[in-house]
């Protein structure tokens, strides 16, 4: 169906490309046409093309920025010991990236895009883009992998893109783009009076198309079965920023009838990852991106194992991101994709690192051990763990109906076991989770640790 465009979204396509042209940005064109002309090569050519770009951008870092320029000689940096070297360069932060920016940058490199972050760990960092890492972007590749041409109507919700540029501080609430059919709505907070505008707008438009942040998306599905609104069929429901919970693929499949895909991305990353058709798993780009899941243990990760995500970043030099920790949990995997596309895989995205909370044993458990839980339990929707002492904590829960005391038990028990420690868990029911000013949610909520400014004993 979706490969059967019509006229209109032919000649939507064909503008994009003229503005593209006129605008020196026809390279974005060029980057997709190659990532197709790749994605069903042996793995082990997309090794060696992975080892060149890693070779490239290591080489550029240790010459030109200064962070790096100490290790120049201790590494070959060749393809044949680059998966080697790599492992000897610093895991970076955000925090790094705030305090040490001029360390960071290459000065002589001219740059496209000053951008800014500021998402769920609340620290703001500014970053710099070449005009290469803007060209050589993966959204084009991963939309058209699942259908999604220029000119298909669509409805947006989430943060506008305006809003990372440093230099720009407007907020823009809603943005029509009629003759691309593009319809952009501010994900960052959903009153009564946004809601009924983007529900008058969703039955106007009749989007083929709903995407951005998946918590916004499920939020709008979850008012119209609430308000008993009239469901229009939409054939792609696409999220990313907020986990993507069972519930939510559930309910954007039961009110609009979607194929649910899952993408991740950062202002920092361009999109790292996405899902292809068959949703075995997330797809990134050997020649973009390389990614490394380390475990607790600090060992790379094994086939179904979880642990940190580092990215390391193949396409900006003017201010290169390598083995940067981004906060997230992720599953590796090993496996090829029956879609027959060779691009590596992670298994899944799994939260972030800071949504974990610690038993007073030192033992820690992450969003990923409560989903785990309470995925056994259908009744539960969505949930949040607040953490309110050393060893108590709240778990918040949006329910049809109150637990049984058999799924308390059950809850209770299998905390225990994650944590080697019985905390003292207390139920709460609740009708709403309530989201960060970046539309975000935080399921696990860690103990706010006491601060003594003024260093008083």
């Amino acid at each position: 169906y979706f490969n059967m465009r019509n006229p209109y979204e032919i000649a939507a396509g064909a503008a994009v490309q003229m503005k593209r042209i006129l605008t020196g940005m026809y390279g974005q064109t060029r980057h997709t046409k190659y990532l197709e002309s790749i994605q069903y090569l042996p793995r082990t050519e997309l090794k060696k093309l992975q080892a060149e770009k890693l070779c490239q951008i290591l080489r550029h870092a240790v010459d030109n920025i200064p962070y790096y320029r100490p290790l120049k000689k201790q590494f070959e940096l060749t393809p044949e010991t680059v998966f080697t070297d790599i492992k000897g360069f610093p895991v970076v932060s955000k925090e790094m990236y705030r305090d040490n920016f001029d360390l960071f940058i290459d000065v002589k490199a001219p740059y496209a895009e000053k951008l800014s972050t500021g998402g769920t760990s609340s620290i703001n960092v500014t970053l710099l883009r070449d005009k290469i890492a803007m060209i050589q972007r993966n959204n084009e590749y991963f939309n058209r992998v699942i259908g999604i041409y220029p000119g298909m109507s669509r409805i947006n919700l989430s943060r506008h893109e305006t809003s990372y540029h440093v230099d720009n501080e407007r907020t823009i609430e809603i943005e029509e783009k009629k003759l691309m059919k593009s319809y952009f709505i501010n994900s960052s907070y959903f009153g009564e009076e946004k809601l009924k505008y983007l529900y008058d707008l969703y039955r106007k438009v009749r989007p083929k198309i709903i995407k951005g942040n998946t918590a916004a998306v499920y939020d709008f599905a979850k008012a119209i079965e609430k308000n008993n609104w009239e469901k229009i069929h939409i054939p792609i429901a696409y999220g990313g920023v907020s986990t993507m919970l069972p519930v939510y693929i559930e309910t954007l499949e039961r009110v609009f009838g979607s194929e649910v895909y899952n993408g991740y991305g950062s202002t920092e990353l361009n999109v790292v990852c996405a899902q292809c058709g068959e949703k075995g798993g997330m797809h990134y780009i050997p020649v973009t991106h390389y990614l490394e899941i380390i475990t607790d243990g600090g060992q790379e990760a094994k086939n179904g194992e979880t642990g940190s995500l580092q990215v390391t970043m193949l396409t900006n030099k003017v201010m290169p991101v390598i083995r940067y920790k981004i906060g997230d949990y992720a599953t590796a995997t090993n496996e090829i994709c029956s879609c027959g596309r060779t691009f590596p895989m992670i298994k899944s995205l799994d939260g972030r690192l800071m949504e974990s909370l610690m038993s007073p044993k030192g033992t820690f458990m992450s969003i990923t051990g409560f989903k785990g839980i309470l995925n056994n339990i259908s009744k539960v929707e969505d949930f949040q763990a607040v953490q309110t002492s050393e060893d108590s904590l709240d778990l918040k829960v949006i329910c049809e109906e109150e637990l049984s005391a058999k799924d308390r038990e059950f809850i209770n028990t299998k905390i225990a076991e994650i944590l080697d420690y019985k905390m003292k868990t207390n139920i709460v029911y609740i009708d709403k989770i309530p989201k960060l000013p970046n539309g975000k949610i935080l399921r696990v909520v860690a103990l706010k640790k006491k601060t003594n400014p003024k260093n008083l004993p």
